[in-house]
């Protein structure tokens, strides 16, 4: 006990280097999500407050049944004497065919409201009619996690309507022990957290969003979030800032400039009470900006090309506004999307960089990635002056099957053997030749991910795909190959498959990142996009995302909270000598059979991308490591307090591997005193049992007070 007091004071003497926190040191995940968006039908637990995803109010009965209601600024329905409205809280699906599956949690909801009137919730449970005068609550139960929730309002005061209605979900209601939160919390643990970015495109709705202005957005804490304009900024940013990850923003494509300036300064520097974003950094903001720590990822609308979409409608609009002649995807249209697209990048650029802040920022160009003529086309047009005006190249990496032949006769295996022969034909490396007279068209197999990493390359910016995952969707529920669509879905071999696709990315394309689609959704004739069906769905069901985060423990992010940083050194060091089998195998990084430093120096350099010694993980070995190794000298320690070797001690041995690293020892040393060797000396007799003892055994508790 003397010694380690007399260490502490020796280290406390000898600087004055405070540390900072060691929550933002480390490098995010390449694995990113999308998450799904919200309503009546969606199996994702985002909001524990169910009419968030209530489809919008309408009238119920009378000349006017099935039209909106009017509704206020928080999306209260508004009506007059005599009238009704309705609305659709979950939506039970009984056609078996659709393979629904219970995915809410059966149990004590709550119904909590304002304002006086009559309302009924009609369903599976124990429900009953409502005469209310509030504020007030009632708890009722759920018979199964998949009933259909309807409420109906059948009269509301004129002078004290009814308003802010809310129906919670079990254990969040106030007093319970979840009250006071937005997200549930197995959504944040599964669908948030393991992931190194959170993309909210289905979110902000801008497939098919017209919203322009920042006046008509959606309001924090409106009643319902399925509207047009979709989930408010406001829970954009706290969903981002209940993750460790980087935000990935998707701007409406009709967003006038003011609108995007909005946001680019709520993602810096948060929102007031009023709504608007703050125009400097707040000690208290009311809504939190995206955490400093964080990268911020800006990309215009999605899928411009999808002439399913408004980014295709507006940019046509717009080009031909200009006197340009778009008919469909031509050269024009590529002329005007990359003008649209940069009118938001700039403003972006000069929000952060007036901040200082530059360093942040990702301006993401998102190309279809089979199109070899649009793409590049529009590619052209982002470069100006020979500078891009973007900093990620962003293609989707799907795998997906042609089913045109499908029939009686195919089995789940044929569909799975399919996704992987088109993953096999998307990393063909054969794809080398231009055709002669364009630098736009290639050749090569349709899809082939490789070109666009030597677009990357060329441009000098990152290649992370905005989506991605198996693509398989069918004609209807009646194709005599359905069942085995959703049994493929739901085969062990989806594991390999997504590991393969995974291996594909990061080892044969060299790509920085995937932002996968999407994380729940059920099996539909449309897609079975999410990696989970339902938010609390069994792993051993789960192959997709069994396959994902399994992934990402074998990158190095042990604890999955979606960044490889001092954590998982420390969990890798803990297991070192263990059998590398069972739960234990991901610790192997360089797969050779043996747990050791050598899986630590694995994951320095090729996930951190950074080397021994970089005790701050920032990607340089410089005077900010040998402070942090100072500050920790002579106590026992871990690697973001100098501990290079893993002996669990700080001292001369982690000074040595620091010089041998940094690239500018001698004159970053002259500049940054050290502990003089009489001080080693006066510790000399304290560090010795530390030096001897087991990592694994070492005793964490012991601190300086």
């Amino acid at each position: 006990m003397v010694l380690r007091s007399l260490s502490c004071v020796i280290v406390l003497l000898a600087t004055t280097t405070v540390l900072a926190q060691d929550v933002g040191v480390g490098r995010r995940s390449g694995i990113g999500s999308n998450i799904s968006g919200v309503g009546s039908i969606v199996t994702q637990w985002d909001f524990v407050d169910l009419m968030k995803g209530s489809n919008p109010w309408v009238y119920d009965g009378g000349a006017k049944a099935g039209q909106r209601t009017p509704v206020d600024a928080l999306g209260n329905p508004m009506l007059l004497a005599g009238e009704k409205a309705n609305t659709l809280l979950r939506l039970k699906i009984v056609n078996p065919d659709q393979n629904r599956v219970p995915d809410y949690p059966t149990g004590q909801y709550t119904i909590a409201w304002e304002g006086s009137g009559q309302f009924i919730l009609t369903g599976d449970g124990d429900f009953e009619s409502i005469n209310a005068n509030g504020p007030g609550t009632r708890t009722f139960t759920a018979a199964s996690g998949a009933d259909t929730l309807f409420l109906r309002i059948d009269s509301m005061s004129q002078s004290n309507p009814l308003r802010n209605i809310r129906v919670t979900m079990p254990g969040y209601a106030p007093g319970q022990p979840g009250a006071g939160k937005q997200f549930h919390d197995t959504f944040v643990n599964r669908s948030v957290q393991p992931f190194g970015s959170i993309r909210t495109m289905d979110w902000n709705r801008v497939n098919d969003t017209t919203l322009s202005e920042w006046s008509a957005r959606t309001r924090d804490r409106a009643n319902q979030y399925t509207i047009e304009t979709g989930v408010p900024i406001e829970e954009q940013l706290r969903l981002i800032n209940a993750s460790s990850g980087d935000a990935w923003f998707c701007m409406p494509a009709h967003a006038n400039d003011d609108f995007v300036e909005k946001f680019a300064q709520a993602a810096l520097y948060g929102i007031h009470a009023a709504g608007n974003p703050y125009a400097l950094p707040q000690t208290n903001p009311v809504v939190a900006p995206v955490a400093a720590n964080r990268k911020i990822y800006v990309e215009y609308a999605n899928e411009v090309w999808n002439g399913q979409f408004e980014g295709f409608n507006y940019v046509t609009q717009q080009a031909a506004a200009a006197g340009l002649n778009p008919q469909g995807l031509n050269e024009d249209f590529a002329k005007q999307w990359a003008t649209e697209a940069r009118r938001d990048f700039n403003i972006w650029t000069d929000v952060f960089s007036a901040a200082g802040e530059l360093d942040r920022l990702r301006r993401v160009a998102a190309i279809q990635t089979a199109n070899r003529f649009v793409s590049p086309l529009f590619l052209k047009e982002m470069v100006v002056g020979g500078v891009p005006q973007f900093d990620v190249l962003s293609p989707a990496f799907y795998a997906g099957v042609n089913s045109s032949n499908y029939g009686a006769s195919t089995t789940k295996d044929k569909i799975i053997n399919d996704l992987f022969a088109d993953l096999n034909a998307s990393i063909n490396p054969t794809l080398t030749a231009f055709l002669p007279g364009t630098p736009f068209q290639v050749v090569g197999p349709k899809g082939d991910w490789l070109l666009w990493k030597q677009f990357a390359d060329q441009y000098g910016v990152e290649l992370i795909a905005y989506e991605g995952g198996q693509h398989v969707t069918t004609p209807s529920i009646t194709v005599p190959w359905y069942d085995d669509y959703v049994a493929a879905q739901r085969d062990p071999r989806m594991y390999a498959f997504y590991t393969a696709w995974l291996n594909a990315i990061y080892d044969t394309v060299g790509a920085e990142g995937v932002n996968i689609f999407a994380s729940v959704g059920l099996i539909s004739q449309f897609g079975a996009w999410g990696h989970l069906e339902y938010q609390d769905q069994p792993l051993a069901e789960a192959p997709k995302y069994r396959a994902v985060v399994d992934f990402a423990r074998g990158l190095g992010d042990f604890d999955l909270n979606g960044w490889y940083n001092g954590a998982d050194i420390e969990l890798l060091r803990d297991a070192a000598g263990l059998a590398p089998t069972g739960n234990n195998a991901p610790f192997d990084l360089n797969d050779d059979g043996v747990i050791d430093e050598q899986d630590v120096l694995h994951l320095l350099t090729q996930r951190l991308q950074t080397s021994l010694g970089d005790f701050d993980l920032d990607g340089v070995v410089d005077s900010q490591d040998l402070s942090r190794w100072r500050v920790g000298f002579g106590v026992p320690g871990e690697w973001t307090s100098g501990d290079a070797n893993g002996d669990g001690a700080v001292d001369g041995a982690d000074l040595l591997v620091w010089q041998r690293n940094t690239a500018a020892v001698t004159a970053t040393s002259a500049s940054v005193a050290v502990p003089e060797p009489l001080f080693v000396g006066q510790l000399a007799v304290g560090l010795l049992v530390t030096l001897v003892q087991r990592r694994s055994a070492r005793m964490k508790q012991d601190k300086c007070y």
